[in-house]
């Protein structure tokens, strides 16, 4: 939620005075949380998103299939827009990364549409 605020200022003895505040009705940013990027490494994958999480959303939202499909044992811990997951991903072996729309921003608002992200292991 976001709300736009005019302020008036005056000049008074050398300093500026509030001289009038009008609010806009508060509003509804209307989305989710967006994955800005995928930074791949060797046993771990960090997503940046744009905006906050709700760390209660994580877990169970985030998941790794292998070849054929097979669900990988991994582990997803988040801090400061940054989603950690780590795994013990074979090198050379191709992935795909999923996070689902049950993932919401700290306003309730899911990720639209989930993510998908294909991946080798380096």
């Amino acid at each position: 939620r976001y709300q736009d605020e005019l302020l008036v200022l005056i000049a008074a003895g050398g300093s500026l005075k509030i001289d009038a505040v009008t609010d806009s009705p508060a509003h509804d940013l209307g989305k989710g949380p967006t994955v800005n990027s995928v930074q791949p490494g060797s046993s771990v994958l960090v997503l940046v998103f744009d905006s906050d999480l709700d760390p209660g959303t994580v877990r169970g939202s985030v998941t790794i299939t292998g070849e054929g499909g097979q669900a990988q044992a991994i582990t997803a811990t988040y801090a400061s827009r940054r989603l950690t997951i780590t795994g013990a991903l074979v090198s050379g072996h191709n992935y795909k990364l999923r996070v689902s729309s049950s993932l919401k921003d700290i306003a309730g608002q899911p990720l639209q549409g989930g993510y998908e992200y294909d991946f080798v292991a380096p």
